[in-house]
């Protein structure tokens, strides 16, 4: 009898659809500077990643920029060996360090308050110059591939955040509600336009993914009736845009998101990730409790595989893959992005435990 041959689409697809086929969809994204430790514990310098671990490939491409460019040209204020301090297209000054993989620091935002916005909101709009170059070969490569392709991009909460910053956003979601509301507006004029003209170049492309950071380690940096009054009927938007053309909306939101998911379902979002365990999330709660109206994605805990410890690494994927995995809806990840702590060994012992456990 003849095995069928499942690629990454079929997988991640299934996943989606809560479907099962051979085995759970199994995925992953790493630092820097994992990648480099790899390196040296035995990851070919020619070979790529995810091939070398036998996963899941999912080809997420940057469609467009959506930064306010004519209105903050990049400029380089200082810059030394150790770091660099610019102003980005959202007229944020920041911070970066050069040689590690840090969180970079937001040192000023030149967008603060209605009046700022009023000055510039007139440098986010519909063009397509704006379009990533060679997208559709980009898209048509990964399709010849089996990979499954994802239009990642923001979407207004994210955008609000990256030119307000995160605290003065929270603020003005409560001093000047309709400021935040015209920005969003805005946005979301901006992001229907450009989705249709980057989708009218013909590209290949299976799902919208949305990142955007909506909750700490301790819940939702804002209420979940601000969720529904600011940001729901947007992202509801675009899930219709996604089911009109038969595909999929996808969120990544770091922090505890367990207060926001039922409106995150209701917003449309077929898969939530990546659920990170340090921030309480579990996915075996979840799967009891959203499982047959969300794809759960990710939850293995970073900080467990780092420890190098063979039993804890079984136990942490047995417990959670065999619950999660039940009537599909589960795609196999770790609850962020594996750091450097994790040796090559120990996430190969990792993707074993997986396939072992996530067959069907």
């Amino acid at each position: 009898m003849e095995v069928k041959m499942y690629t990454s689409y079929d997988r991640i697809k299934a996943a989606l659809e809560h479907r099962t086929l051979d085995r759970i969809p199994m995925t992953e994204s790493m630092w820097p500077d994992t990648i480099k430790r790899w390196h040296k514990e035995g990851l070919p310098e020619d070979k790529d990643v995810m091939e070398f671990l036998g996963l899941d490939v999912i080809c997420g491409i940057h469609p467009f920029d959506d930064g306010l460019s004519d209105a903050f040209p990049y400029i380089v204020y200082e810059e030394t060996e150790e770091y660099k301090v610019d102003r980005n297209y959202y007229g944020v000054k920041v911070k970066y360090w050069k040689n590690r993989y840090a969180t970079h620091i937001e040192l000023d935002h030149a967008v603060k308050d209605r009046n700022d916005w009023e000055r510039v909101k007139w440098a986010l709009y519909p063009s397509e110059e704006r379009i990533t170059k060679d997208i559709v070969e980009t898209s048509r490569k990964a399709r010849e591939k089996g990979h499954f392709i994802t239009l990642n991009c923001s979407e207004p909460y994210w955008f609000s955040f990256k030119m307000l910053g995160m605290e003065n956003l929270c603020v003005q979601l409560k001093i000047d509600p309709e400021f935040i509301e015209d920005i969003c507006t805005r946005y979301m004029e901006f992001l229907r336009e450009m989705l249709i003209m980057t989708v009218n170049k013909g590209l290949e492309w299976d799902a919208i993914w949305f990142f955007s950071d909506m909750a700490y380690k301790n819940g939702p940096m804002f209420s979940p009736s601000d969720y529904r009054r600011f940001f729901l009927p947007h992202h509801k938007e675009i899930s219709q845009f996604c089911k009109k053309q038969g595909k999929f909306l996808l969120l990544h939101s770091d922090g505890n998101m367990r207060e926001l998911i039922p409106s995150v379902i209701e917003a449309g979002f077929d898969a939530i990730q990546p659920l990170e365990a340090r921030a309480g999330n579990d996915v075996r709660i979840y799967k009891e409790q959203f499982g047959k109206k969300i794809c759960l994605f990710g939850n293995i805990s970073a900080d467990i595989l780092a420890t190098g410890n063979r039993q804890a690494i079984e136990e942490e994927i047995r417990s959670k893959v065999l619950i999660a995995k039940e009537g599909g809806g589960y795609i196999y990840h770790s609850d962020h992005t594996i750091p450097s702590t994790v040796s090559l060994e120990s996430y190969l012992f990792a993707v074993e435990c997986a396939k072992r456990y996530g067959g069907y």
